[in-house]
């Protein structure tokens, strides 16, 4: 018997995107590891411990021709999956994001 399961995402997700993804609860932004993204949020992989719910300042970085484009939002845990590759070392996140500011940066 096969079990299908139908796709609750409303809006399609893109990999392979060469976006850096920076989360902050406190003190300073610290790089996590982007796995997709799509309007309603995006997913990261992280060895840190995060809970459910819990509420981050996210910065995404885009790089342009002449410099970098920096946008700043509001990111809180929405699901939890472990990583499969890396069972025992790192979680896959899914953060919802609601854009704050955005700032562009020239090098």
């Amino acid at each position: 018997m096969e079990i299908l399961i139908a796709e609750r995402r409303r809006f399609k997700r893109y990999s392979a995107v060469p976006i850096k993804i920076y989360l902050k609860k406190q003190d300073q932004f610290e790089f996590t590891e982007m796995i997709d993204i799509s309007i309603g949020g995006l997913q990261v992989r992280t060895s840190k411990t995060l809970e459910m719910y819990e509420e981050y300042e996210c910065q995404l970085e885009l790089p342009l021709v002449d410099g970098k484009d920096l946008i700043y939002a509001k990111a809180m845990v929405w699901r939890i999956d472990p990583d499969e590759e890396r069972f025992h070392e790192k979680r896959d996140l899914s953060l919802s994001s609601t854009p704050i500011f955005r700032n562009t940066i020239s090098l």
